[in-house]
């Protein structure tokens, strides 16, 4: 079954063989050997897109490693050709393939959420200790679906650990495909599979839910949506009050709207 257009989201935490900060945030040592981890995963589900005669293939850099280098790991001189890679651009916010027409997105490096035991589990930043929507604590993954739903925009498959897998599927539903490529066994710590085996998993398991095609639903939350920040610190709440149509609430910053659409660019302005 081909398709139009399917956009890849990348995040670094999830990717085969990462298991600290160093290998994901640049200036430090092991961020280099991160970096090729990243681009082999990605590349290998580039491949799986190919073959499963994807038309238009978008993959995005969503992972903010610090500096000049947030949203600019991958190496544009190792990643697979055939596809276009979105560099620079801020997480969550590059909407153009769903506006113009995208049959699928696709999470690769997915992580788990904060308070989740799962190697470098985290949403969005250290300084962030829940996100909930609607009162229900969710997953930078979960926000993502959210955005993609909002153009009728389907998450096909993610990859990372066996926790982020799991939890996508509880909230999305089980017709989303799952390369699990590691199993956390602490924070800090994981059971991973090598790298080219990581790869060949995920590009796999790409290939073949495309050409399956039967997609779960887009995610679309009913509304009215209510979004909730809550800051370890009241001071790591003036990034998102700054300029932003959100309230303060105790270390919480919320964000209102009939949809999801319209609380989330309150909170996170395309």
């Amino acid at each position: 079954m081909g398709h139009r257009c399917v956009v890849l989201l990348g995040d670094m935490e999830g990717i085969t063989g990462v298991s600290s900060w160093d290998q994901v945030t640049a200036g430090n040592d092991e961020y280099a050997y991160g970096r090729r981890l990243y681009t082999s995963d990605i590349s290998a589900a580039v491949r799986g897109c190919k073959r499963a005669g994807v038309e238009r293939i978008v993959a995005q850099d969503g992972h903010g490693a610090g500096g000049t280098n947030s949203f600019r790991s991958l190496l544009a001189d190792e990643l697979e050709p055939g596809a276009e890679y979105v560099l620079g651009h801020r997480w969550a916010a590059y909407t153009e393939a769903f506006e113009t027409g995208c049959d699928a997105v696709v999470l690769i490096g997915a992580h788990a959420r904060a308070g989740e035991t799962s190697c470098l589990s985290h949403t969005i930043s250290g300084s962030v200790l829940n996100i909930r929507l609607n009162g229900v604590p969710v997953s930078e993954s979960t926000l993502l679906a959210a955005v993609a739903g909002t153009w009728g925009v389907p998450v096909a498959l993610v990859s990372g650990d066996d926790v982020v897998c799991a939890d996508v599927r509880s909230v999305l539903g089980d017709r989303v495909a799952a390369a699990v490529v590691k199993w956390s066994t602490g924070r800090f710590s994981v059971r991973s599979l090598c790298a080219s085996d990581g790869a060949a998993r995920i590009e796999e398991a790409v290939a073949e839910c495309l050409q399956r095609g039967s997609f779960a639903p887009p995610y679309q939350p009913a509304g009215p949506v209510e979004l909730r920040i809550e800051m370890l610190q009241p001071e790591d709440r003036r990034g998102y009050l700054d300029g932003r149509e959100t309230t303060e609430e105790g270390r919480e910053v919320v964000a209102r709207g009939a949809t999801f659409s319209e609380a989330w660019r309150k909170l996170w302005p395309y």
